[in-house]
């Protein structure tokens, strides 16, 4: 049977917006994690990095990063659980789920309005607009993709239900609109979304059948919204910068007319749009004039132009949520606008000129070729900006340049650029960046915590550490990264009271963050607690089954109890990931000793003096070893190399002088024992057993 005209035109339409779209994301294929939350979400989770039964049920019994959207994090999960971390397969569903999008962008239009080309011109725009990329690309933003998949499928679902008043279909709209919300909080604005549904199709919205098919609607929204709050208010947020009404006001309309205007011409992008500096100014007031004709169309179109009002309506009810209006602390969001949030608010502006265009080729035929070049045009250029901006979503180091780039005085850019270089070991350019970020920000305390950590971590620099980390306290006093890590640059400083303090107040604020119990597991070995030492590291491991370097310190500690066997298991972790790890091939070397195995003992301390041929406590224990095992020369070679390399060792050469008395060699027993002696040695002539002159 052949396939009729229409029905061909329809998938050849589709097929060239779902090529284009995919050809302009492309780049994301080979994009890496970004440290812009990637790492939150992703590569510092543990939350993802299991599907046990257990696992899930703390996906969606938790809130997580001040956010409550299980059905993102269960989705990232399972990439985890087929590609581990690598980025590709991330990138890759999110760009999947744009393009089912993009399908379903097209089917609602062409269900909500009839008209082909609208659904085509709605759907190829939402496909390619250079908006999206940030949605799109980034993997942290797994969220706007899958919230709008449900989003949509829900508001095709409520069509369905007014086109053949079938309840299932409302039903299955409910349960779509629930999986959404799951996926995003930002799915509430479905609620007041289907209004406008109603409000185009000529309903009564006053009606009691209209009233009662939005409840649940409204009761889900309410419900979700009250999670939203309840989970943003345990982000761990450092400080509250609060904003009076009349400035947020501003900022919100400013923010509103932002996003139109990007829509229309997407330049500048940006990862990060900082508030404008300083109070609103006297030019900033022709933003709220602008909004405030923005509400005056609605209200004159009303009941003239219903396309125009409803493509209105969609977008504001898909935006308002999110300007600065509502939020009342600075603190919670130091940014304007976001890309992301106009990932399906923008589906209004695109019908709106879908229908435009239609509307004003068909009243004027002569026009249209022109409008069609004119539209035709805009696309190619926001597919090539689309292409491009995707490019700059590769790295961190991409993305930060892009907004220095923009915003040459944003602290918070070099803070993120400061730490993508300190991961490619690129030290000199992150204190670079710290200290710029310090420079444009003095209140900045991840910047000095930043600055401050690489200082002890790659420098050893203690002093320059202590001080940008306790500045970091003092304009952050809650931030307990800062705590935790003045703790660890305390517990170098042999400093166990002021390591504790620190790092107990650190495990108190934030109580899921591993590294503070990592750290705090150190103070309790240094101070010979080793049983509270491993209970420490159990507890960072519990939180953070990544955290690798534990089981090197808690071998050791469970060295230190006599549990040999735990040790060995841990440290045998330790030399899978790195077998030329002298601090840990020296503690299994102690671990066989403990057990008596004394040629694997041997092994592993041959080990660490090819790697290091001028360990010196490696020769030490060998020679001890070899001592034991009754290779008395052999244990006297490896004193002497001992005192070749460190001369003021006076347990080598004390050690050497008991060799040598076992061997009857009286002359050289007695050398040493002199040697010994002058190097600190307190020895027991008497228990020694050896006269010398």
């Amino acid at each position: 049977m052949m396939m009729n005209s229409q029905k061909k035109q329809t998938l050849i339409w589709l097929a060239v917006i779902l090529f284009v779209t995919l050809l302009v994301y492309s780049p994301g294929f080979k994009a890496e994690f970004t440290n812009f939350d990637d790492n939150r979400y992703v590569t510092e989770n543990p939350m993802v990095w299991s599907l046990s039964g257990e696992n899930i049920t703390n996906i969606f019994s938790t809130y997580y990063d001040g956010h409550y959207h299980p059905l993102t994090m269960l989705s990232m999960a399972i990439d985890y659980s087929i590609v581990g971390m690598k980025p590709w397969l991330f990138h890759a569903e999110n760009i999947f789920f744009h393009l089912i999008n993009t399908l379903l962008v097209f089917f609602f239009i062409r269900k909500l309005w009839g008209k082909f080309d609208v659904a085509v011109i709605a759907s190829f725009l939402f496909g390619i607009h250079t908006f999206h990329v940030e949605s799109v690309v980034w993997i942290a933003e797994r969220k706007d993709v899958l919230f709008a998949f449900f989003f949509l499928l829900s508001l095709i679902s409520y069509l369905e239900f007014l086109k053949k008043n079938s309840w299932k279909y409302l039903v299955l709209s409910l349960v779509l609109f629930v999986l959404s919300c799951l996926s995003k909080g930002q799915a509430v604005a479905l609620a007041p979304t289907i209004l406008a549904i109603d409000y185009l199709k000529d309903r009564k919205l006053l009606s009691k059948n209209v009233i009662l098919e939005k409840i649940p609607f409204f009761a889900i929204a309410l419900f979700f919204g009250i999670i939203a709050m309840q989970a943003h208010e345990t982000f761990p947020y450092l400080g509250k910068t609060e904003v009076p009404l009349f400035d947020r006001i501003i900022y919100a309309c400013y923010g509103f007319i932002l996003y139109i205007g990007k829509l229309i011409l997407p330049l500048n992008l940006s990862a990060y749009y900082p508030y404008p500096s300083g109070s609103p100014g006297t030019v900033d007031y022709i933003f709220p004039i602008l909004a405030i004709a923005f509400v005056f169309i609605i209200f004159w179109q009303f009941r003239k132009n219903k396309p125009l009002v409803f493509s209105m309506l969609f977008f504001f009810f898909n935006i308002v949520l999110l300007l600065k209006v509502f939020q009342v602390h600075l603190q919670t969001g130091k940014f304007v606008i976001a890309d992301r949030y106009s990932y399906v608010s923008s589906i209004g502006f695109f019908f709106l000129v879908g229908y435009l265009y239609e509307k004003y080729t068909a009243k004027y035929h002569s026009k249209k070729i022109l409008l069609t070049a004119i539209l035709s045009l805009w696309i190619l250029v926001m597919s090539v900006m689309t292409f491009n901006r995707s490019l700059v979503w590769n790295d961190s180091i991409t993305l930060w340049n892009n907004v220095v780039d923009q915003y040459p005085e944003l602290s918070w850019a070099y803070g993120k650029r400061g730490l993508a270089k300190a991961a490619r070991n690129d030290v000199k350019g992150a204190i670079e960046d710290y200290t710029l970020a310090i420079k444009y920000d003095p209140d900045d305390p991840h910047a000095y915590n930043n600055r401050g950590n690489i200082y002890a971590s790659r420098l050893g620099d203690l002093e320059l550490a202590m001080k940008d980390l306790n500045k970091a306290i003092e304009v952050g006093p809650k931030f307990f990264e800062a705590y935790s890590n003045r703790g660890l640059v305390r517990f170098y400083q042999n400093d166990l009271k002021g390591a504790m303090e620190d790092l107990n107040f650190a495990i108190e604020v934030m109580p899921t963050y591993a590294v503070s119990w990592f750290n705090r597991g150190h103070v309790f070995s240094a101070s010979g607690k080793f049983d509270l030492a491993i209970s420490d590291y159990n507890e960072a491991l519990n939180l953070n089954p990544r955290l690798k370097q534990v089981y090197l310190y808690r071998g050791i500690a469970y060295n230190k109890t006599g549990n040999f066997r735990k040790g060995l298991d841990d440290l045998n972790k330790t030399l899978e990931e790195n077998p030329k790890n002298i601090l840990a091939l020296q503690n299994r070397a102690e671990t066989f000793a403990g057990l008596k195995d004394l040629n694997r003992c041997i092994e592993d301390l041959n080990k660490v003096l090819s790697i290091d041929p001028r360990n010196v406590k490696s020769y030490f224990d060998r020679g001890n070893v070899l001592y034991w095992k009754g290779a008395i020369p052999a244990a006297i070679k490896d004193y002497l190399k001992v005192t070749e390399l460190n001369p003021e060792n006076s347990d080598a050469w004390y050690n050497l002088a008991v060799a040598y008395k076992d061997t009857g060699n009286k002359e050289e027993a007695c050398r040493c024992i002199k040697i010994a002696e002058e190097k600190g040695a307190k020895i027991n002539r008497e228990v020694f057993n050896l006269k010398c002159e």
